[in-house]
């Protein structure tokens, strides 16, 4: 099954990385193969308890979902080559996955660790490379942090590992679904955080067959 996600962001305006983001669209929807099903309780049973509560609190339980994801984090990580580039792009998956595809969240790849109430570590594994996160939640049930050790910053021509976030806020429906529809990207840097990005979501679109 492959869930193919089409996002709109307001920040996001670069007319040629646009262009390169429409093409990876449109390849990966014309390989699509989804076979949408219900989501269950039974489903979501083994996850921790805040990972649970977030997927009923977006609402996806009893909805028919697709519960793999292959085609995501496209617009970082087009073209991306090279192991700190390839962990990077699990990481972008990874956080798409967390943020704006609850429903993938039960894929097996994903091995969780519960923290507490509010928190827990998920490591997802492909093709031999893992990497992981810290979710943070709130007690409402919306994740509110994103973050991981394993993204890598280029500085100099260099790559090395900096602790990387992605706060969120302002949930609100998307079609039936609650989603986050404000965030930021955040390095976390010795001389102090670097937020390098903000934006809001406008629209998202699961499992569609073509792209504007």
């Amino acid at each position: 099954m492959v869930a193919i996600v089409v996002i709109a962001w307001v920040w996001y305006r670069a007319t040629a990385t646009r262009r390169q983001y429409r093409q990876a669209v449109v390849t990966r929807l014309s390989r699509q193969e989804s076979r949408p099903g219900i989501l269950a309780e039974k489903d979501i049973q083994y996850l921790p308890e805040p990972v649970r509560r977030y997927i009923r609190y977006v609402g996806l339980v009893g909805k028919e979902t697709t519960h793999n994801m292959k085609a995501a984090g496209l617009i970082p990580v087009v073209n991306a080559s090279g192991t700190d580039l390839a962990s990077s792009g699990l990481v972008t998956l990874f956080n798409d996955m967390c943020l704006l595809a609850p429903a993938t969240l039960i894929d097996k790849r994903i091995r969780w660790v519960p923290v507490d109430n509010l928190t827990a570590i998920g490591s997802i594994e492909d093709n031999g490379r893992a990497v992981s996160a810290t979710l943070h939640f709130n007690q409402d049930g919306e994740l509110t942090n994103f973050v991981t050790n394993d993204r890598y910053m280029e500085s100099g021509g260099r790559f090395q590992k900096v602790t990387w976030s992605t706060p969120v806020s302002h949930y609100r429906d998307f079609n039936g679904i609650w989603l986050l529809s404000h965030g930021a990207s955040v390095w976390h840097l010795e001389e102090g955080d670097f937020t390098y990005a903000e934006f809001d979501l406008e629209s998202i679109e699961y499992n569609t067959s073509s792209y504007p």
